[in-house]
């Protein structure tokens, strides 16, 4: 089946799924909200079904290191909070930010350069880089850690499939989990290098490390040079106050010092946009979910997988107008959006395209609210509410940072601050200090507290106060509205 076929089925058992979470509503009262994903779920929506308070002062900060741009936290099912920095350090917290545990890894796996992903039973995996600088080859490890912090295994991704066949492969992409039918695979993407050329794959890891899929996205021919590029010393140069980790973490962001960017690579302060993640786009009527990757310039893919077979492609698309620069979104109705540096969102695997929407490029991937809009944030910090209405505001600040949304609020994080709106009106209700904000997507817990890190602290606030009671959010069919 191709995409559109796919899409076009998917559409159509929508309509029965929205029956039948109608009736749901009616007759029992909502799951509490999970973010083990980067994106919140695998359909990367950056939404969570609570309902939250103004983000006004923070209730705990807590010091976390340096965190790559874009490794945000990510929330287990008991509410404890996970994140990585580039020391190699995971941090666990308690929900009200407590520390719970931290583990080191090994120092021959590098740092951490992505959020990690937390599976329903509580186990967090977790992915690495090592830059070598003598060879100019990477590095990178899946690791999976109990709830406890036991570490389980550290295995290596695959080499590259380009000569001379040494590079281990780069990525600052967050994983994904790809679940049906009992089965379960961490999906990553991965950029590998090679003579002359670089490319970028999605890797398929089953629960125990084994590797049950190897995909090629889409590949770059370039002229090899051995002259470090005027982004990595720039990266350099702007990040100083890494000290040691500056080296390694401009490599890697950059993807090798001999890789010459497809676009402006360095759209904030001289920091490097992450990898686009991948999508994970269910099948309502029961069937295996499509993953949609892109190779982070002008190629789209559908594929299928089977932890038995592997992936198959089910369709292909390669742009003239669009370079793809964030993680895909399903919008609703098997819809996907990908945010370009051309500042629009291009439609599935089609040319379509909502009309430029900022001057400096979409890097921060677009939000769902619940009611069907797309918070959409440009580099510039133009935030547009995409639908009907559709909303413009300029909160100030830069971001490549994705916004997050509850039944009642959106949380934008920028250079100037954490800013709180009205997830309705969109019309701003607060402002808090967070220095060094924009580089890491705020986070929403299952009680309504919000995360989000600016430099190397988590900031923690506090959610709405229940006492202990589950109630219906203002996203369900019979509570009062917001």
């Amino acid at each position: 089946m191709n995409v559109r076929s796919f899409l076009a089925a998917a559409r159509a058992r929508t309509v029965v799924a929205l029956i039948a979470t109608v009736v749901l509503l009616a007759s029992a009262l909502p799951a509490a909200a999970e973010w083990r994903h980067a994106r919140g779920d695998s359909a990367n929506t950056s939404f969570a079904r609570v309902d939250t308070q103004p983000a006004v002062a923070p209730q705990m900060s807590r010091i976390v290191g340096p965190v790559a741009p874009g490794a945000n936290p990510v929330i287990g099912p008991t509410g404890k909070v996970y994140i990585g920095n580039l020391r190699g350090e995971l941090h666990a917290f308690y929900a009200e930010g407590l520390e719970y545990w931290t583990q080191q890894l090994n120092p021959e796996h590098g740092g951490i350069f992505a959020s990690p992903l937390v599976l329903p039973d509580g186990t967090i995996f977790v992915v690495s880089t090592i830059h070598h600088t003598d060879s100019k080859d990477n590095e990178s490890f899946l690791h999976r850690f109990n709830p406890d912090g036991t570490r389980l295994f550290s295995v290596p991704f695959p080499k590259s499939p380009y000569l001379p066949f040494t590079d281990g492969g780069a990525t600052t992409a967050p994983p994904n989990l790809w679940r049906w039918n009992g089965d379960e695979a961490i999906m990553v993407p991965v950029v590998y290098q090679g003579l002359g050329r670089d490319g970028v794959s999605v890797i398929a890891f089953g629960r125990n490390g084994d590797v049950q899929g190897n995909h090629l996205v889409g590949t770059n021919v370039y002229e090899i040079t051995s002259i470090p590029s005027e982004g990595f010393s720039e990266c350099v140069n702007r990040n100083s106050w890494l000290g040691p980790l500056v080296w390694p973490m401009c490599a890697i962001a950059n993807l090798g010092v001999n890789f010459i960017p497809p676009i402006p690579w360095s759209p904030l302060g001289g920091v490097s946009i992450p990898l686009p993640g991948v999508a994970i786009v269910p099948d309502t009527g029961g069937g295996a979910p499509l993953i949609l990757a892109t190779d982070r310039r002008r190629t789209r893919v559908a594929l299928s997988f089977s932890p038995q077979a592997g992936f198959a492609e089910n369709a292909r698309s390669t742009s003239t107008r669009h370079t793809f620069t964030t993680t895909p979104v399903l919008h609703g109705n098997g819809v996907v959006r990908f945010g370009t540096a051309q500042s629009r969102l291009a439609l599935n695997l089609s040319e379509s395209s909502i009309s430029e929407l900022g001057e400096f490029g979409i890097f921060a991937a677009p939000t769902r609210l619940h009611d069907g809009r797309l918070v959409v944030l440009t580099r510039e910090g133009r935030m547009t509410a995409v639908g009907t209405p559709t909303v413009r505001q300029s909160p100030g600040g830069e971001t490549i940072a994705s916004a997050a949304a509850s039944c009642t609020h959106v949380f934008v994080s920028t250079t100037d601050g954490l800013f709180t709106f009205r997830a309705d009106t969109m019309g701003q209700v607060a402002r808090a200090n967070v220095p060094g904000g924009g580089l890491s997507a705020p986070v929403i817990g299952p009680t309504g507290a919000v995360y989000v890190v600016g430099q190397d602290t988590l900031y923690t606030f506090p959610g709405r106060p229940t006492g202990g009671v589950v109630v219906r959010t203002a996203c369900d069919t019979f509570a009062p509205p917001y």
